[in-house]
């Protein structure tokens, strides 16, 4: 009985085998996609909260990261100082070689003495000598240093030698206020990497006496540092039904888009032995050729792969086609 079966599925007719599975894949997708509609437009609320709830930790964590690097180099420069500022050491140029190190590229690091002198620092110095009392927030919280041109993600901190003590400064850029189109910009902005990421019309307030937004179409949470202290505020636009719905739709459109290339390759393996058969060069190139122009065309009108994967690699003006052809 079993073999029976099989042997239906031998050769050519694997693929139309295939294919059928494809089709009935196709319609199942379909009521499938019309569920969920279903279901988004009945359980919106509880959806449109859950939303906003991934979306809140996510950013989050994004910035979350963001600290925990901070920290991680902060930990680093204070047990190389103390090996610096060792009694044996009569100058400060060990300091000034750590604080160069490459490991600090992107970072802005001062070294003030116990009477609040600045003693060493690397690039451009962020928190001068005269702006490090009264400190702007509690030792070893991170928190947003606001200066003429950028936005710095801060943090200062002690280290201690016998009975001195050292103050260390440690901060990296993470907004530019202006922004200015020259070869030189570096175009930092926290904020505009989380709307590419996140695909959100966002704000971010650096400040800790910043308040929520009083849109209503939009929701506000707190940034809070490493000892859950408010450093600023994040506000976003809360997903709308219609663009939820469109997104599923859209999914949905793409996977059956696939299925349907798909279904169309293996008709072509699945008539290769019957096009093998054929006598006329000329009438086999003439199917050959509307067989490739039609799966071309389907390609084309599905987008694929250029709406499935993103990078240069397929960006369409490197090419004469939306797909690499």
């Amino acid at each position: 009985m079993f073999n029976k079966i099989t042997e239906k599925f031998k050769g050519d007719r694997k693929y139309f085998s295939i294919v059928f599975f494809i089709l009935i894949i196709l319609a199942v997708s379909g009521v499938i996609t019309e569920s969920y509609l279903n279901n988004a437009k009945e359980n919106w609320s509880n959806i449109l909260t859950s939303e906003i709830s991934a979306l809140k930790n996510s950013i989050e964590s994004d910035f979350n990261k963001r600290q925990n690097d901070l920290k991680e180099k902060l930990n680093i420069v204070k047990t190389d100082l103390r090996k610096s500022l060792a009694p044996e050491n009569e100058s400060y140029k060990e300091i000034v070689k750590l604080i160069n190190d490459d490991l600090f590229n992107g970072y802005s690091i001062e070294i003030f003495a116990p009477n609040g002198k600045l003693i060493a620092w690397n690039q451009i110095i962020a928190v001068d000598q005269n702006e490090l009392f009264p400190l702007s927030f509690p030792l070893g919280e991170t928190y947003f240093l606001s200066k003429d041109l950028l936005y710095y993600l801060a943090i200062i901190d002690t280290t201690h030698l016998q009975s001195d003590i050292f103050y260390i400064s440690i901060s990296t850029p993470i907004e530019e206020k202006f922004k200015i189109n020259n070869q030189y910009a570096k175009n930092i902005s926290f904020k505009s990497d989380l709307i590419s990421k996140y695909h959100n019309d966002l704000s971010i307030d650096y400040s800790p006496f910043a308040e929520q937004s009083k849109d209503g179409r939009k929701f506000s949470f707190e940034l809070l540092n490493t000892k859950n202290n408010k450093v600023g505020m994040v506000s976003f636009t809360k997903p709308l039904l219609s663009s939820y719905i469109s997104q599923i739709k859209d999914t949905a459109s793409k996977i059956q888009s696939l299925l349907v290339v798909l279904a169309l390759i293996f008709v072509g393996l699945g008539l290769n032995s019957d096009f093998r058969k054929l006598d006329s060069y000329l009438f086999k190139l003439f199917l050959l050729v509307i067989y490739l122009s039609a799966l071309r065309a389907i390609i084309f009108v599905v987008g694929f792969p250029s709406n499935f994967i993103n990078g240069p690699l397929l960006d369409p003006s490197y090419f004469s086609s939306a797909f690499a052809w």
